[in-house]
C-alpha cells in the first residue's frame, strides 16, 4: 500500500472516531450528508500533500496552514499533519527572523504568516507545548507580528509597520496572535487592544467593514465577516460594530447580485461568515448553517475537492473548515 493511500485510510478511520462537540444551538436535521462531504474533502487533501509536507502551488504557507487547521478541527493528528507542521517550522527557520514565509518570494506573505501562527499554535495546544523548537518559532513569529503593527493598529502585506494597513491581513494577525496566546505564548495585550480598535474604526454604519484605513472605501460581505468574527474573538460580544456588521451581512449574503459580485471571495467569505454567525448563535446561525452546509455539499466535486478563483487546495481547506463548524474544535470558534 502506498504512503498516500495508507494516509487516506488512516485519516478515514480517524474521522470515524473523532470527538464531536455539540453546537451552541440545535440545528435542523439537514437533507444532505455534511459528514460525508467533510470526510471526502479531508481525504482529498491528504491525498494531494507534496513530498515536502506542503499543500498548494500558490502561497503554500497559507494553504498548508489552513489545511492543517482543517485536520485539527477534526482531531486528526496523523503523519500528514506532522509533515505539514514540519514544513511550516522549516519556513519559520528559513530567514531566522521569525517571519514564516516561503523561500525566495517577494509577494505578500503576511496572510500566510498569520495562518501559520494559528496552525502552529493549535498544534501546540494538542500536546506540542513541550517542543522547545515549536514554542521558540511561535514566540519569534509573535514578535514579528507585534513589530509589524501599523500606527493605525492594523497590519499590511509586508512585515513592516510602515506598510499600508489591510483588513484582510489584520484579521489573520489577530486570530493568529489570539491562538498563540491561548497556547501559552506571551502576546502583548496592548497589541491586541490596538487591533480591536483598528477593526472598530473600519466598521461603518451602512457599508460594512472597510478594506482599510489607509485607503479603500465601502466594504463587502467577506470583509465584514472577517472583521466581525475577529471582534467576537477579542472584544465584548455586544459591541455595536459587531451588530452593525451582522445586519449588513444579513441583508446581503444571500442576494444573487451581491454573491455574483463577490464570487471571487466565496470560500474566504463563507468561512469568516460561518465563524461570525457561529459566535452569534440562535436562529440566525441555524439559518446560515442550513443554507451554506447544503450549498457546499452540493458543489463538491467527485474527487472530494472544491474549486474556485484561487488554488483548489485553498478552496477545499476553507470548505472543510466551514463543514467542521459544529465541532468548535479551534480556539477561534470559542468565545
Amino acid at each position: 500500500m502506498s504512503i498516500r493511500i495508507a494516509a487516506a485510510v488512516v485519516l478515514g478511520l480517524a474521522l470515524v472516531s473523532c470527538r464531536h462537540e455539540a453546537p451552541k444551538d440545535p440545528m435542523k436535521p439537514p437533507a444532505y450528508n455534511t459528514e460525508d462531504a467533510l470526510r471526502r474533502g479531508l481525504i482529498a487533501l491528504a491525498r494531494d500533500q507534496k513530498a515536502d509536507g506542503s499543500w498548494g502551488d500558490d502561497y503554500p504557507v497559507a494553504v498548508t496552514s489552513l489545511t492543517i487547521l482543517g485536520f485539527l478541527s477534526n482531531n486528526v493528528l496523523d503523519t500528514s499533519v506532522m509533515k505539514g507542521i514540519a514544513y511550516l517550522q522549516g519556513c519559520a527557520k528559513e530567514g531566522a527572523t521569525g517571519f514564516i514565509t516561503e523561500k525566495g518570494t517577494s509577494r505578500s506573505r503576511m496572510h500566510g504568516h498569520g495562518f501559520a501562527m494559528q496552525a502552529l499554535s493549535e498544534w501546540a495546544l494538542r500536546g506540542g507545548k513541550g517542543n522547545a523548537a515549536l514554542m521558540s518559532s511561535l514566540a519569534l513569529a509573535v514578535g514579528v507580528s507585534e513589530k509589524a503593527q501599523t500606527a493605525e493598529g492594523g497590519w499590511g502585506y509586508l512585515p513592516d509597520a510602515s506598510t499600508p494597513d489591510d483588513l484582510t491581513v489584520t484579521v489573520t494577525q489577530i486570530q493568529g496572535l489570539a491562538t498563540a496566546k491561548a497556547a501559552g505564548v506571551r502576546v502583548s495585550d496592548v497589541c491586541l487592544t490596538r487591533g480591536v480598535e483598528y477593526l472598530k474604526k473600519c466598521a461603518t454604519t451602512d457599508s460594512g467593514f472597510k478594506y482599510g484605513l489607509s485607503g479603500g472605501a465601502g466594504g463587502t460581505v467577506a470583509l465584514t465577516a472577517g472583521g466581525g468574527a475577529s471582534l467576537y474573538l477579542l472584544g465584548p460580544n455586544d459591541l455595536p460594530e459587531i451588530e452593525q456588521g451582522l445586519s449588513y451581512m444579513s441583508g446581503r449574503q444571500h442576494d444573487p447580485a451581491v454573491r455574483e459580485k463577490e464570487a471571487g471571495y466565496y470560500f474566504y467569505g463563507t468561512y469568516y461568515a460561518t465563524l461570525a454567525w457561529a459566535h452569534k448563535g440562535g436562529i440566525q446561525w441555524n439559518d446560515w448553517w442550513d443554507k451554506v452546509a447544503g450549498e457546499l455539499a452540493s458543489h463538491q466535486h467527485a474527487d472530494g475537492g472544491w474549486t474556485g478563483t484561487y488554488d483548489p487546495h485553498l478552496c477545499t481547506a476553507f470548505a472543510c473548515l466551514v463543514l467542521s463548524a459544529p465541532r468548535r474544535d479551534l480556539a477561534v470558534w470559542k468565545p
